[in-house]
């Protein structure tokens, strides 16, 4: 019998596909289609679960035949298949003799790690190009490449939008760490709403938008000789970035938690603009739940109704099934490093480059899930430990910056400029052969030329990635 784990962390995908007698494994979708028995079809019912819940990654993929072995899994392969069972879980790293309930010595600590693990991942290239927006997170990752020594240099990609205009703090940054900057400008002609980067994987985890970014990212490490790109993915949720009354909920469920109940309902009701007794009516409300799983979200905008029925096989993950005792915060936690995850998979596709998310390596991850949600929100600021940790090495600027870009405004660009495109990917292509799509209300929200308002459009191009990466099956 054979057995093959899986790397937590998802750098390298595990994708097979099983015969009688045989269990075909590959790391890409073409070495795949190339040597097992596998046509690249769509799954419907697997994608129907992606446009319901794409954070949440199932072993069935969205291509009929080949499933993964998903984070934390081990498959072993016997005389009468095959059978996955549970090698790790990030509950493994949340029970009370686990806590790491002290600021200081958590700062420490996940300084260190950082550190460590930023040069063990980042060990080899000469040259390194980093994705510096100016953010807490690649701010931090580029403190942690300057401590080890690391010869490299930042690149800030810029949108006309002021929203997505980060240069000022990539450069304070960058003149504080010493290191070279480079700034470009996202192009719309940069990217081709036809073409799918995620042609290799299946999955449609690529997002359009960032054709521009790898593009920009290839130019610049080839002019200063890089041979790897790093960014600062899946920080928010590993540092732990959220604004939810079930942080302060589980000050009352876990004696470590004790006497910080007030502190941390001041904290976050400053973050959110609401009164503490709001947050801390919320949190009792938590408190007083019989189960502390969180309910994930579904999205349903401009699918068929039918698709409402897939709903709880969609969000269906071990990690979501917490345990009786878990606190809510940290099940809330969990639930966003699913997103991280998501994020980093889609997000880390470069032409010619490789590009890897130090920040979601698992030593940094098992530390971080140690740290309990209310030291997160300490003093009015999410993401505490990790502005802590890094305080004496990043400008007080950054350290305290609350504020955060966003690439909104160049997907909007993108959707503006390609209204005609769209309309006949979506109405007249795949999706909509498939029956996944409600076409109706679709075509409304496309054909409405006032200004741009409101999160539509970004799941109109959502489902343009998808509808492209089912073209290039």
């Amino acid at each position: 019998m054979a057995r093959l784990p899986d790397t937590r962390s998802r750098r390298i995908p595990c994708y097979f596909n099983e015969q009688p007698n045989t269990v075909w494994f590959a790391s890409d979708l073409t070495t795949l289609t190339r040597y097992g028995s596998v046509v690249t079809t769509p799954d419907v019912t697997a994608l129907g679960w992606f446009l319901l819940a794409e954070d949440i990654t199932h072993p069935r993929t969205c291509v009929a035949g080949v499933n993964e072995l998903i984070g934390g899994r081990r498959i072993a392969i016997g005389d009468t298949g095959t059978l996955s069972a549970e090698l790790w879980s990030p509950w493994m790293l949340t029970g009370p003799d686990k806590i790491m309930d002290d600021p200081v010595t958590a700062a420490s600590s996940l300084r260190e790690t950082i550190t460590a693990c930023v040069g063990a991942v980042t060990a080899g290239p000469k040259t390194i190009l980093l994705r510096l927006s100016g953010g807490l997170d690649s701010s931090i990752l580029a403190a942690a490449l300057k401590v080890g020594g690391s010869q490299f240099a930042g690149l800030n990609l810029v949108t006309d939008n002021p929203r997505g205009d980060e240069r000022d703090f990539a450069r304070c940054v960058a003149n504080h760490l010493g290191v070279s900057l480079f700034e470009r400008k996202r192009q719309v002609n940069d990217v081709a709403l036809l073409q799918s980067q995620a042609g290799e994987i299946p999955r449609p985890s690529a997002r359009s938008f960032t054709q521009a970014s790898s593009r920009l990212s290839v130019d610049v490490a080839h002019a200063i000789g890089a041979d790897l790109v790093v960014d600062g993915g899946g920080g928010d949720q590993l540092f732990c970035s959220l604004r939810t009354a079930r942080m302060a909920a589980d000050c009352l469920l876990s004696p470590s938690g004790e006497g910080r109940f007030w502190t941390t309902a001041a904290s976050l009701a400053r973050l959110a603009e609401v009164s503490t007794l709001h947050v801390a009516w919320r949190a009792w409300a938590v408190r007083c739940r019989t189960s502390p799983a969180l309910h994930f979200p579904i999205d349903l905008r401009f699918l068929e109704a039918e698709l409402r029925d897939m709903a709880q096989l969609a969000v269906a993950h071990p990690w979501l099934v917490a345990p009786q005792d878990a606190l809510p915060g940290k099940a809330g936690h969990i639930a966003a490093l699913l997103q991280a995850q998501t994020f980093v998979r889609g997000a880390n596709v470069v032409e010619e480059l490789p590009l890897i998310s130090p920040l979601m390596s698992q030593p940094i991850v098992e530390l971080c899930l140690r740290i309990p949600t209310w030291l997160t929100v300490e003093q009015a600021t999410d993401r505490a430990i990790a502005r802590r940790a890094f305080a004496p090495l990043l400008p007080v600027s950054i350290i305290g910056r609350q504020s955060k870009g966003s690439p909104d405004s160049f997907v909007i660009e993108l959707f503006e400029a390609n209204r005609t495109t769209i309309r006949r990917m979506l109405l007249d292509g795949q999706l909509a052969a498939l029956g996944l799509l409600d076409l109706e209300t679709l075509a409304r929200s496309i054909s409405d030329d006032r200004p741009v308002a409101g999160v539509d459009f970004y799941r109109i191009m959502r489902l343009v990635d998808v509808e492209a990466w089912l073209r290039a099956l």
